[in-house]
């Protein structure tokens, strides 16, 4: 390959493409090992790290929930690269499983919380309670957001990150007071509510609140439980406009706060218009028949830009994937069963706990209690005898949250911490001779059916379930079948060394929220990857808690938003960003409440510099930053981007240099060299994370130091006395269970296998883009040496007079087994 492009080896021809003004000269090394170390050794070092972790028996709750995953679903979902590797199905012929289970995922949601229009996946239930204020200030043009005070932290913290920069007013409600409903004005968009709220209460009378939001066009928004409404009225039987939360109860550990799913259904198609993320639809193909695609695409990023309802790209298929299995494999009855023995189970706890002298504050409730303990320095002492873990709140009082998970010895040891001691036979013969919940006997009770659908009825045997998912599985393409050349969403080797620590208890069974000192492995792992991600990107600081690339972007512009405004210069909201750049990148500009300006391409697809200095030089007072990603989505290092960070510089701005082609740079140049402020990382692209047809992801944002304290902080946990608010996810450190991915594969690779992971990507493209070109194809876009970086593009122009087009060559790729390009307008 080398010799057809006339260079002797990689050194050389990365030396000839990356700019001699940015190229890496000094040894990389202090941080990262220079060689990796084999599959055996990793897996070892891994172990030891896990070993760290030392998860107790934990009732905290707070949308965080231990479940049983079917070791069925773990076996051919979890661990299987036909579910793991493949890319977002925007190209449905070769994508038709993961599109009916995401339809499945859709249809779960919509039954359950009683609304008919649902999406497939947001990146975690804060996140989607963001999303849904946001749908409703667009929807109403109104923008104040009511939000109940008995709200999740976590979910009030993300709302409040996202209401700052949208001048939305966020003010708390208390749902408890009787009045409340006099408190509705004439401006307000949504009332956001917590489903059972955090304390475990039920709320009374909801139906009449939503009658007087209604009166005065205010939108109800509910923040459900998923379990729960197997036996509680839906979201929609009460009457709400749009339903939000998390589906990690149905099959997904807790995983130290993630990959979990988040979801949004809606009441109506006006709403379902302003949803943000995918829609799975149905439609029929050529022949008639019924097949799946992705639909209201106009909706998105990749379409509309800064007009897109969300920057949201990927999200979190293939843990919806997995929550629509667990569903489909229990089915409704099995669901209300597994509900109903966690109610009993907490009911039977309230009623003991009362009958002994103990305060309980809600007389209704799913399966969280609010406790005072008589004694709490006694409750604390032998919570640590027992190892448990529970809520503590600020005044004394202490939350008790049951799961699946829950055994009558648990029952037996809580009911220890409060000093009664009854022996586990008496309680199960008690938990026996109790029928019916204290639900199935209130006006809270669910009578309307949910998932009578086929799917749901049909699979519920580890025979039957594994027929139906290897079925699915087969209609799709992944890289188990062939590689999936897309450029800047590189898709690498998944290595299975790297994967299955995933699942190990030491790193799967850990609450988000539990003290520091239980998770002192996932902190190793934390410490490493910060200082080894700075090493390779030049930056002085990460943040890990972004849990995709969107939301890494969004937390790298709040950082420079907070920058300005701290310095007094908030007038500064200008964002310069290439008409070339990812679609992300002006979606989540206007997020962060700045207006995009356009730089216009040269004819060599370059920024053009001209452009970009009369519009620094316009907006000189006025301009906050430039969004640019590198190498360009053109597939060039552009050699002037040195002097495109000066001039950005020189005219106060800041550079936030998207990292998604990081993967021609690692080892290569450094973004915190050559200019750059701030960048987020694709984790599930140049680290190896699996893409899960569509997410999990994550987006840890580095900075330089002057933007350091401006990088999210979280309500919960803070680290190291940083800052509470700018939180952008549920957990504190996002995704954290797939985070041990990206260290094994640092780990293996070492300094010398990264870079040469780097060099032969560019080497791979560049041959290909040789041999297209010899074969008659035009490159579009080539540096002055007349090369490309990892990616390129190639003009189909010619073919269109024989009336051939960009999708005619795409679909006869997919006839012939490869996945088909990025189909951008007329080229590939």
């Amino acid at each position: 390959m080398l010799r057809y492009l006339g260079f002797k080896d990689l050194d050389e021809l990365t030396n000839t493409n990356v700019p001699e003004s940015i190229r890496l000269r000094q040894k990389l090394g202090k941080q990262i090992p220079e060689e990796g170390v084999d599959e055996s050794k990793m897996l070892n070092e891994l172990s030891e790290i896990a070993s760290l972790n030392n998860p107790y028996k934990t009732f905290i709750g707070m949308g965080f929930y231990d479940c049983i995953v079917p070791s069925v679903i773990v076996k051919n979902m979890f661990q299987n690269a036909g579910w793991t590797s493949p890319y977002t199905p925007y190209q449905p012929e070769i994508a038709q499983g993961r599109l009916e289970s995401l339809l499945n995922f859709q249809t779960m949601i919509s039954d359950l919380t009683g609304l008919p229009f649902a999406n497939a996946s947001l990146l975690d239930e804060s996140t989607a309670c963001a999303e849904a204020i946001a749908l409703a200030v667009r929807v109403t043009k109104r923008r104040t957001i009511l939000y109940d005070t008995g709200l999740h932290p976590q979910n009030i913290g993300v709302m409040a990150t996202r209401s700052a920069p949208m001048d939305i007013n966020f003010k708390p409600l208390d749902i408890n007071e009787g009045s409340v409903n006099n408190k509705f004005g004439d401006n307000i968009a949504a009332i956001i509510l917590q489903y059972p709220n955090t304390e475990g209460l039920i709320y009374e009378d909801l139906d009449l609140l939503v009658q007087h939001a209604h009166k005065k066009k205010i939108l109800v928004i509910m923040v459900c439980d998923l379990l729960s409404l197997t036996l509680l009225r839906s979201a929609g039987d009460l009457g709400a406009d749009i339903a939000v939360g998390s589906a990690q109860r149905f099959g997904l550990p807790l995983g130290y706060g993630g990959p979990h799913a988040g979801f949004m259904s809606v009441a109506n198609l006006a709403l379902a218009r302003q949803m943000p993320g995918r829609i799975v639809g149905v439609s029929r193909d050529q022949q008639g028949n019924i097949a799946y695609r992705l639909t209201l695409q106009t909706r998105e990023q990749h379409i509309r830009r800064d007009k897109a309802t969300s920057n949201i790209c990927t999200a979190q298929a293939l843990p919806a994937n997995i929550s629509a299995m667990y569903a489909i494999y229990h089915g409704p009855n099995r669901l209300a069963y597994i509900a109903k023995k966690i109610h009993k189970a907490t009911s039977f706890l309230s009623q003991t706990l009362k009958a002994n002298g103990i305060q309980v504050v809600h007389k209704c409730f799913f399966d969280t209690l609010k406790v005072l303990p008589l004694n709490k320095h006694l409750f604390d002492m032998k919570c640590e005898e027992k190892r448990i873990n529970v809520r503590n709140y600020n005044d004394g009082y202490i939350g008790i949250s049951l799961d699946e998970t829950t055994k009558i010895g648990d029952i037996c040891d809580i009911l220890y911490l409060f000093g009664i001691n009854i022996c586990e036979k008496e309680i199960k013969n008690k938990l026996m001779e109790t029928s019916t919940p204290l639900i199935g006997n209130s006006l809270h009770s669910r009578h309307s059916p949910f998932l009578t659908g086929h799917v749901f009825n049909s699979y519920h045997s580890e025979t039957q379930i594994i027929r139906y998912m290897k079925r699915l599985e087969n209609k799709d393409l992944s890289l188990v079948h062939s590689m999936i050349p897309l450029g800047s969403c590189t898709m690498k080797l998944n290595a299975s060394c790297e994967l299955i620590p995933i699942s190990w208890p030491k790193f799967a069974n850990i609450h988000p929220f539990v003290p520091t000192e239980q998770a002192k492995g996932y902190f190793k792992i934390f410490n490493y990857l910060e200082r080894w991600l700075c090493e390779l990107t030049g930056y002085d600081k990460f943040s890990l808690q972004p849990n995709s690339g969107a939301n890494g972007e969004y937390a790298g512009m709040l950082a420079i938003r907070s920058y300005f405004h701290s310095k007094g210069e908030s007038q500064r909201n200008i964002c310069l960003i290439p008409v070339s750049a990812h679609g992300t990148n002006p979606a989540t500009a206007h997020m962060a409440n700045f207006k995009v300006v356009p730089v216009e391409s040269d004819k060599h697809g370059n920024i053009n510099f001209k452009d970009l200095s009369d519009k620094c030089e316009y907006f000189s007072n006025e301009l906050a930053c430039a969004m640019i990603t590198y190498p360009s989505t053109h597939g060039v290092f552009e050699s002037q981007i040195k002097e495109v960070c000066n001039k950005i510089h020189e005219h106060g701005g800041q550079v936030y240099l998207d990292g998604a082609n990081f993967n021609a740079q690692a080892c290569l140049c450094r973004p915190g060299d050559y200019g750059s402020d701030i960048s987020h990382l694709n984790l599930h692209k140049t680290f190896c994370i699996p893409h899960g047809g569509g997410g999990p992801g994550m987006g840890p944002i580095g900075v330089k130091s002057h933007l350091a304290p401006f990088l999210p902080g979280h309500p919960i946990i803070p680290r190291n006395g940083e800052r509470l608010d700018g939180v952008v996810s549920g957990a504190p450190w996002g995704s954290a269970s797939i985070l041990p991915i990206t260290w094994a594969y640092i780990r293996l690779m070492g300094i010398s296998g990264l870079k040469i992971a780097s060099q032969m990507a560019i080497l791979n493209a560049n041959y290909m883009a040789k041999r297209l070109e010899n074969a008659g194809y035009r490159v579009v876009y080539r540096d002055e040496q007349g090369l490309n970086a990892h990616e390129f593009i190639i003009d189909c122009k010619p073919f269109k007079h024989v009336g051939i087009e960009v999708d005619d060559i795409a679909k006869r790729l997919m006839d012939f087994g490869f996945h088909a390009p990025t189909m951008h307008w007329l080229d590939f």
